[in-house]
């Protein structure tokens, strides 16, 4: 079997069930894995409102990298987001302080949904 056959199975696999747990608090139809069949993608890993999340599965899953990815490739309507995974381990989300300071004063003084509406930096 191709090595890049056997290390993305894990991935696709793990965004399936990632993209599961989600939709239980974003809605089924809010939620979809990022369209990888095209090589020039560029887009999130994960589709989500308010968010642009970047995955990485694995023993060298990097959570700090996958942060920055996601802050390069994130559009100013959503704040970048990194999930990471190691095998046997928790998921860990990874957020800059800034967006998450930005995102909590938000939270803070404001009923949750009328996040939606508002623009994300």
């Amino acid at each position: 079997m191709c090595e890049a056959i056997k290390t993305r199975t894990p991935l696709v696999n793990w965004e399936r069930r990632l993209v599961t747990r989600l939709r239980q608090v974003f809605g089924h139809h809010e939620i979809c894995r990022g369209h990888y069949r095209d090589t020039s993608w560029s887009g999130p890993s994960i589709e989500a409102p308010l968010f642009w999340i970047e995955t990485a599965y694995g023993c060298d899953a990097n959570l700090q990298a996958t942060l920055e990815r996601a802050q390069q490739r994130c559009n100013l309507e959503r704040w970048p987001l990194a999930i990471c995974q190691k095998p046997s381990k928790k998921a860990l989300v990874a957020i800059s302080l800034d967006d998450f300071l930005e995102l909590a004063r938000l939270f803070w003084t404001k009923p949750v949904q009328d996040l939606e509406e508002e623009e994300c930096p």
